[in-house]
């Protein structure tokens, strides 16, 4: 199935994501407060933030796979921002402030972040989160999960994605938007985007009671 087949309800979804990340743009500090671990974290959800809003343009546009190429770069800053946030030691944040890379092999990162968060309640989305990573890194780099799509299209300039992939796709973007932010919001702006989503996400399951 092409995207055209299913332009409206994925431009629903894209519409849900952007308010999200609208939300929680408003809600991460856009200016330095002096404090390295806290605002190297908000620089990496606005990098997330960006990467979210380029997606959901790529997508209304048509143009899948460029945004998916874009999609492992996104989840990456978000597990960075959650890193930093509430896992690395001091000296790495340090170093990472700086410039330096301390981030070494992804894996140990994800492993931390999902141990810090195991008594949060995110730990389950975050690990929905770990599975896309391989699969995202063919598409940033026109591996396999890139040009299978296409060779299965009848048309090779169009690649074939499920409506449901999608949609699940955007909003493990949202909500890793959330997770980032999780760490220095407060409680009733967390409840307040959980209800927001639930709210919005029922359209779906709305559509086939009408």
């Amino acid at each position: 199935m092409s995207f055209p087949d299913f332009r409206v309800p994925v431009a629903i979804e894209i519409d849900i994501s952007r308010q999200i990340c609208q939300r929680v743009r408003a809600s991460v500090p856009f200016t330095q407060s002096g404090n390295q671990r806290a605002d190297l974290s908000f620089v990496l959800i606005h990098i997330a933030i960006d990467h979210v809003e380029s997606i959901l343009a790529l997508f209304e546009a048509g143009a899948i796979s460029s945004g998916y190429a874009l999609m492992r770069s996104a989840l990456e800053a978000v597990y960075k921002s959650l890193w930093v946030a509430t896992a690395a030691e001091e000296e790495e944040v340090t170093k990472a402030w700086a410039g330096r890379d301390v981030y070494g092999d992804f894996k140990k990162v994800i492993a931390a972040v999902e141990r810090e968060h195991a008594a949060t309640g995110w730990d389950a989305i975050v690990a929905k989160i770990k599975p896309h990573m391989r699969s995202l890194n063919e598409n940033t780099h026109s591996g396999a999960q890139q040009t299978l799509r296409r060779l299965r299209s009848d048309d090779m300039r169009t690649p074939e994605f499920g409506l449901m992939e999608i949609i699940n796709d955007i909003r493990t973007l949202s909500g890793a938007l959330m997770i980032a932010s999780s760490p220095y919001a407060a409680p009733e702006v967390i409840q307040a985007h959980h209800e927001f989503l639930r709210e919005k996400h029922s359209w779906l399951v709305n559509q086939g009671k009408t």
